[in-house]
């Protein structure tokens, strides 16, 4: 059986960082039998503003709605192993940019190479972080000065973010066997309208978080995309948590 709810879309919450002696409401299904997979889908919205959805998004428990949403295949992204899994966590091996380069108007592109970072996935976060360690890396890849940004001397307008420029994360570790597990956004995707308080600039597509080689990944990615959340059992000892993402169809994308 499937569930489906319209509106309320939670946090993708494993049962270990649940508050104390409680239960999801997803592992209750689990455990209750209502449910056939241990995987739930997640359609955030059409209309998104404010990091805020201003139309219903869909929440599917169980089953699997993704051809009326997904264009082309659904991307793999491998969790990093955990005693105990606590979060949707990743490995990323690498970052790539490319962006049109106004001086030759040729494409540049280049890649940081990451060792042992990690990011996390969360469905409640409204940010797309980046340590500082790799932060100014990724920002010269697709073309942009972060130290400018930082001064206050560049803030970015709108019209800056278009399919001129492009980042792509590329997923797993490094020696990993079972291909590329990539996921590209181009500039018009990471578009947030309304910062320093007016409409024609857009936040920085990158923000902070201290930790080394830490990134955190919420809605300005997982918007773009229909993900499924994949617990990989029913019961808890048994969790091998993987998440996958979808393009959306043409109609379907905010």
């Amino acid at each position: 059986m499937a569930l489906h709810h319209r509106r309320w879309l939670p946090r993708a919450c494993l049962s270990t960082i649940a508050s104390r002696n409680t239960t999801t409401l997803f592992k209750t299904l689990m455990q209750k039998g209502l449910i056939d997979r241990s995987r739930l889908w997640i359609y955030f919205c059409k209309e998104f503003s404010k990091n805020r959805c201003e139309s219903r998004g869909i929440l599917t428990l169980g089953g699997d709605k993704s051809e009326h949403f997904v264009d082309g295949n659904l991307t793999w992204i491998p969790m990093s192993q955990e005693i105990v899994y606590q979060v949707w966590r990743a490995p990323l091996k690498a970052i790539s940019g490319s962006h049109l380069r106004s001086d030759t108007n040729e494409i540049s592109s280049s890649t940081v190479a990451l060792s042992l970072a990690r990011v996390i996935f969360d469905t409640g976060s409204g940010s797309l972080s980046l340590s500082e360690a790799i932060k100014g890396e990724a920002y010269a890849a697709i073309g942009f000065n972060w130290t400018a940004i930082l001064s206050g001397a560049h803030i970015p307008r709108c019209t800056e973010f278009n399919s001129s420029w492009a980042v792509t994360f590329d997923f797993g570790e490094r020696d990993d066997a079972e291909g590329r597990h990539a996921v590209r956004l181009d500039g018009a995707q990471l578009a947030r309208p309304g910062f320093a308080g007016r409409e024609e600039f857009c936040y920085p597509p990158f923000d902070s978080r201290g930790s080394y080689r830490f990134g955190l990944f919420g809605t300005p990615l997982l918007r773009q995309f229909y993900s499924v959340w994949d617990f990989g059992a029913m019961d808890v000892a048994g969790y091998a948590p993987r998440v996958r993402f979808g393009k959306l169809k043409a109609d379907m994308r905010p």
